[in-house]
């Protein structure tokens, strides 16, 4: 993601709306987003899979990093190992939020789970109620 940003920089220098479509799970993106947000109308949609965020009790699993390959085999059955998983997902959707409300940009959170309409909507309307008051 970051590469991507600052590509959006070279090629975008007119400010523009831009939406950014991720599920945040990458390193080092901080420093571009700001930028980004910085130079565009930048609204960021979140999409999340709760299978990232909670582990089933089942046993062992091997994960794979999709981007690097690096396998490692985990036991889901151990309640420490999902309390640490789910509260690093915790700490990584508030990091998120933190840096959205810091660098002013919107955040749509979407589940791949829920409906993302309900979300958009709700936003779209919160937008133009904001929008309304200035």
């Amino acid at each position: 993601m970051p590469e991507a940003l600052k590509f959006l920089g070279r090629l975008v220098h007119r400010r523009a709306i831009v939406f950014l479509i991720s599920d945040f799970l990458d390193t080092a993106f901080e420093s571009p987003l700001k930028r980004a947000a910085r130079a565009h109308e930048l609204i960021a949609i979140r999409i999340s899979d709760p299978r990232e965020e909670k582990l089933p009790p089942i046993g062992l699993v091997e994960l794979e990093d999709a981007e690097t390959g690096k396998r490692m085999l985990v036991n889901t059955a151990e309640r420490r190992l999902r309390e640490v998983f789910a509260a690093e997902a915790g700490k990584r959707r508030d990091s998120l939020r933190r840096l959205a409300r810091a660098a002013r940009f919107d955040l749509i959170e979407v589940s791949t789970d829920g409906s993302h309409l309900e979300a958009l909507v709700r936003f779209f309307q919160e937008r133009e109620r904001r929008l309304k008051r200035r």
